[in-house]
């Protein structure tokens, strides 16, 4: 599960988005929003509320679930949940269609309809319905069930306890004017060629290629939010042998620092690939604050063969998650993400699929890296040619831009939520964090 919390931020680093999770109290008079969750392969897109966790859940027919906890007991105070359902009716009239759907509701699921009503969702007719459980359990919901083609219908339901009815059903309408439908049959067919494109480029990766890809000087950004400076990353990367296997490493220290009065966030990460993508291993630790109320979180993982491994230390509890690699060819080791644009001929746009993996879910999510073109970009006192990509760490996420020279260093970042990533020298990183020198230090520059 996911959690949008205003101190937490989620990295990767250069290559992997960089997303800001933004938190919001308990359900308010004003529903606030989070950033844009996306299902290509159903065809739709929303905004949930702010300070809710992500479910994903094995049922074909419920595609994602978001749970809104009591900020004091954690108890479930409500959800919001996306499914999709078929009917064996054909070339429906909503209207009629609506009364059938009540009663069928009332017997299938004990949920008695109070109301009813028809307005477009997303550009597509929808049937409204909201009333309440009659069973055991008394909740109300609200229902929206938008009409796709032949009996097809994505479904949009709140549900909750009774005596919410008003700020639910205003939170209920504030997701729906964000719905943005689109038809899955063409993001299918380029899922499948961007995979193609992607597992073909792993197999053509060598021990001389990834050495030519290779900097092994010293990289510093400086990390901005809305014109401010935030905070700033060191990064590096060199040969490396681990555990007999010979390939390359990615270092990486970060700090951020939202304002004054929030603790700092450190976060670093020491990631290892062999050339053949067959030996991963990766560490990373990230700390929130200092002294007696600094939180630590704590990651290592490792692949060999056909297993993925991961020690999950929080609390000084330790969690051990393990995962089959796909054998279909198309996995990507995290350090192996980290100099994709050096792997690949800029000068030909185009989109490459990979399965990553995802240690909040044990499970891969297909990233995809497209080279776009190129444009001009302002660069300290010169305007310059770059070449521009994008990043997509999953398909339920906007990409982030980035702006690439020649050969693949990046020169700048741009999330969906506006935080830059820009490249700097040393010196210019001290005069904004003096203290960017000790952090240096820990990696020898």
């Amino acid at each position: 599960m996911t959690k949008t919390s205003q101190t937490k931020l989620v990295t990767t680093v250069i290559l992997a988005s960089i997303i800001l999770l933004i938190a919001a109290g308990d359900l308010q008079a004003k529903v606030e929003l989070g950033r844009r969750y996306i299902d290509e392969m159903n065809g739709f897109s929303l905004r949930p509320p702010l300070d809710t966790e992500r479910k994903r859940d094995p049922s074909t027919s419920r595609l994602v679930t978001w749970l809104k906890r009591d900020s004091k007991t954690g108890a479930i105070a409500w959800t919001l949940s996306v499914l999709r359902w078929t009917s064996s009716e054909k070339n429906l009239d909503l209207k009629a269609y609506s009364k059938v759907l009540a009663r069928s509701l009332r017997s299938r699921e004990n949920f008695k309809v109070d109301s009813t009503s028809v307005s477009p969702v997303g550009g597509k007719g929808a049937i409204h319905l909201s009333g309440h459980s009659s069973g055991a359990l008394r909740m109300w919901q609200r229902q929206a069930w938008i009409y796709r083609e032949d009996g097809n219908f994505l479904v949009i339901e709140v549900k909750g306890p009774l005596g919410n009815e008003i700020e639910l059903n205003k939170l209920c309408q504030e997701v729906l004017e964000t719905v943005e439908l689109k038809d899955p049959k063409a993001a299918k067919a380029q899922r499948v060629d961007n995979l193609a494109r992607g597992r073909e480029l792993l197999q053509s990766i060598t021990k001389e290629k990834i050495k030519e890809s290779l900097i092994t000087d010293p990289q510093w950004f400086l990390l901005r939010m809305k014109d401010k400076n935030i905070g700033f990353m060191l990064y590096q990367e060199k040969a490396a042998t681990v555990d007999g296997v010979a390939g390359f490493e990615v270092y990486s220290r970060l700090m951020l620092q939202f304002s004054d009065d929030q603790p700092k966030m450190f976060k670093s990460r020491k990631l290892f690939s062999s050339s053949d993508s067959s030996y991963d291993k990766w560490s990373e630790r990230q700390q929130v604050g200092s002294g007696k109320k600094a939180l630590s979180v704590g990651e290592d993982g490792l692949r060999q063969d056909h297993m993925i491994v991961c020690n999950i230390a929080n609390g000084g509890q330790v969690n051990t998650r393990k995962k089959p690699v796909p054998k279909t060819g198309i996995y990507i080791p995290r350090a192996m993400i980290e100099i994709l644009p050096r792997l690949i001929d800029l000068d030909k746009p185009a989109s490459y699929g990979f399965a990553s993996y995802t240690t909040q879910f044990n499970d891969y999510d297909m990233l995809t890296f497209s080279v776009i073109g190129t444009e001009k970009l302002t660069f300290g006192d010169k305007e310059i040619t770059v070449y521009t990509s994008s990043m997509q760490p999953n398909p339920t996420l906007e990409a982030s831009k980035f702006w690439l020279t020649k050969k693949g260093m990046v020169l700048r970042m741009e999330s969906p939520d506006g935080l830059v990533l820009q490249q700097a020298t040393r010196d210019e990183i001290l005069k904004v964090f003096p203290d960017a020198g000790a952090i240096g230090q820990m990696m020898g520059n």
